[in-house]
This record gives C-alpha cells, structure tokens and sequence, in this order.
C-alpha cells in the first residue's frame, strides 16, 4: 500500500505506465504472484502483467479469478481482473484447490481499484483544467491584440477629429469672421439684425470650446425654439431681451424656460437655469 500511496501521488508519467506500475505492484502483493495474470483496463488502455502474458501460458487453466469495476470521469469504465493460473511450467508446492484469491486479497483490489479509479479521475480534471488554462491564455492574448488595435483606431479617429476641427477653425478665422466683423462694421445694419449677428459670433465661439458635448446633448432633449431660448439663457439675456430677439413674447418665453426646466429635471431645484446651462452639468 505504501508503494502504491507513493505511485498515486506522483504526477509524472503517461496513462498506460501509471497502470503498468500499478498492475506490477498489487501482483508482486498477492499471495501467489508466480501464478497471478493481473489486468487493468480503462476505456483507451489495457495492460497486463504476470504469466498468462507469455505465449506458452495462453492456454493456462484458470484456478481462481476476481473482477472489480469501478467508474470515474462521467462514467467511464475502469476494470481490474486478477486470476490464479495452474500453470504446468511452475512447480507446484501445494494442491490446486489451494491456489484461490482469499477475502483480504479482494478487499486489497477493491480499495486499489477506489484509489486508482480517483487518481485517474484528477487526471482528467487537470487535464481539462490545463487545456481550459490554455484556451483562455489564447483568447486573452486575441482579446488584447483586438483592444490594441482598437486603440489605434480610436487614436486614429482622434487625430482625425483633431484635424478637422483645426482646418474647420482655420477656415472660420481666415474666412467666415473677418466678413462677420465687416458686417458688425458696417452702419446698414439695425438693431434687430445686429443682435442676430451677435447670435452668429456667439455660436461660433461655442462650437469648438469645451461645453460643445453639453450643448449637443441639449439638442437631443430639447427643440430647436427651446435650443435657441437655451442658448440665449446661458448667454445671460433676460426673457425680455430674448422675447425682442425672437420676436417672441415674454409669456412664451416664460413657457419655453418651463419646459426647459422639465425636460432637464431641474423643476424643483432651487437653481438658476442660466447657472445650470453654463455648469455643462447635464
């Protein structure tokens, strides 16, 4: 039993030797092992030991003979077969009746066959277990190549962004605002057109600043007559000043601010609606 403790707790060596050792070492246990065929079969491997293995010996009568099956791994079948052979090449030393496979000699086997039937069983478990390992170690590394290379497309996207936004800019200071500030200038324009000159300007310097996210996710929430009324708040005009602008009056003003307030959940907020257009807070 030591000398099988010690085999079932190493981890070296293929399937077909661990069973070959353990074939030799419970046979050499036995009272008779000069007589013994020992056989140990799994569902892929089969071994055999003693005697019977040889061809003079094939035709052996059998005297005595033990079968225990146990299972392991979803059932899968393990089989140790001992027998007692009378074999005419062997001197024998007792009657034959004698040569018989006593009650301890089958416990021995039952236990070996529990014992082994569990090393076989981690065996599998470890061998799932690294194939498992080895699979997830692959997909990490794929896993990590895919986000690599999403980072070089979202830095790429960026560059990108970045670029357009400077030739946008670009375009704007070299083109689009001197003619603006002409028209600022210039002394046809009345009062109603020059406020909505000023509109012009103020929505371009708040396309490219830090609140441009903010004020597009404003649009996904509000109309476009709220968006207005919303830009002219954060710039600081009263519902009067907005009204003239809008050609609106002060009550439907006063009803867009509402609204505002409710699509932004801030009704019962002790909190300027000027104040929180500017926080970017949405």
């Amino acid at each position: 039993m030591y000398a099988l403790a010690t085999r079932f707790t190493r981890s070296d060596g293929n399937l077909e030797t661990l069973l070959q050792e353990t074939a030799e070492i419970l046979r050499v246990a036995l009272q008779f092992p000069e007589r013994s065929s020992f056989e140990i079969r799994t569902l892929r491997r089969q071994v055999k030991v003693g005697p019977a293995t040889g061809q003079a010996s094939t035709a052996a009568h059998v005297l005595d003979e033990y079968e225990v099956m146990r299972h392991y791994s979803d059932q899968q079948p393990l089989q140790i077969r001992v027998c007692y052979l009378d074999l005419p090449q062997v001197r024998c030393e007792v009657e034959a009746a004698t040569y018989r496979i006593e009650e301890w000699e089958r416990r021995l086997l039952e236990s070996c066959a529990s014992l082994l039937a569990d090393v076989l069983q981690r065996r599998d478990m470890d061998e799932v277990l690294r194939e498992t390992t080895k699979l997830l170690q692959t997909q990490a590394a794929e896993l990590e190549g895919k986000n690599h290379a999403l980072r070089e497309v979202l830095s790429q996207i960026e560059s990108e962004k970045k670029a357009v936004q400077e030739r946008a800019v670009s375009y704007i200071e070299s083109y689009v605002r001197p003619e603006l500030e002409q028209l600022r200038m210039s002394d046809c324009l009345g009062p109603t057109d020059r406020r909505r000159l000023d509109a012009v300007v103020a929505g371009l310097d708040e396309v490219f600043n830090d609140d441009t996210p903010f004020v597009l996710r404003l649009g996904r929430v509000l109309t476009r007559r709220e968006l207005e009324v919303a830009q002219l708040i954060r710039r600081g005009l009263s519902s009067k000043e907005i009204a003239q602008q809008l050609h609106l009056s002060e009550s439907t003003v006063d009803r867009h601010r509402n609204t505002i307030r409710k699509k932004l959940n801030i009704t019962n907020q002790a909190v300027s609606l000027m104040s929180y257009l500017r926080s970017g807070d949405m």
